[in-house]
């Protein structure tokens, strides 16, 4: 019985089979549908080309293993100071002062202005081009006032 009852499952299934391939399958994609990289793009990189269409916009085009990937070019980041936590820096004659704004709260710490390390002096050189630039603005107002 159980033998009989396999045998007409496989059967059936079978024939359900059969009657699937004799349906009209969809065509497949050849190499001529699929998009493909520009002949005036630039390499820029490996897989990956500019191009600029006849509209002006710039389109980076990149070979990937799912096949071309094509986006509009964006503008570059503002700098790299946008993307800096929050920092005060303050001058205490031969030192100075560093608090940085972290996840974890605010970390604080002095350094001797001669063993500043690269990052130290760099947020001390934003620190003082910042102080340099607010005394311009204000500046100028005060001398128009007294005129």
């Amino acid at each position: 019985m159980i033998k009989t009852t396999a045998l007409i499952f496989v059967l059936a299934t079978l024939a359900l089979a059969q009657n699937s391939r004799t349906e009209a399958a969809p065509p497949l994609r050849t190499s001529a549908d699929s998009p493909s990289v520009p002949a005036s793009a630039i390499e820029i990189g490996p897989n990956l080309y500019r191009y600029t269409d006849a509209n002006g916009k710039t389109w980076l085009y990149s070979r990937t293993p799912f096949g071309l990937s094509r986006r509009e070019e964006q503008p570059a980041a503002l700098s790299a100071t946008s993307n800096a936590p929050p920092v005060s820096v303050s001058e205490l004659g031969d030192s100075v002062r560093f608090e940085v704004q972290t996840p974890f709260g605010i970390s604080r710490w002095v350094s001797k202005k001669a063993v500043l390390t690269d990052g130290e002096q760099l947020m001390l050189l934003r620190q003082q081009l910042k102080n340099q630039c607010a005394v311009e603005k204000v500046v100028p107002a005060a001398v128009q006032e007294s005129k």
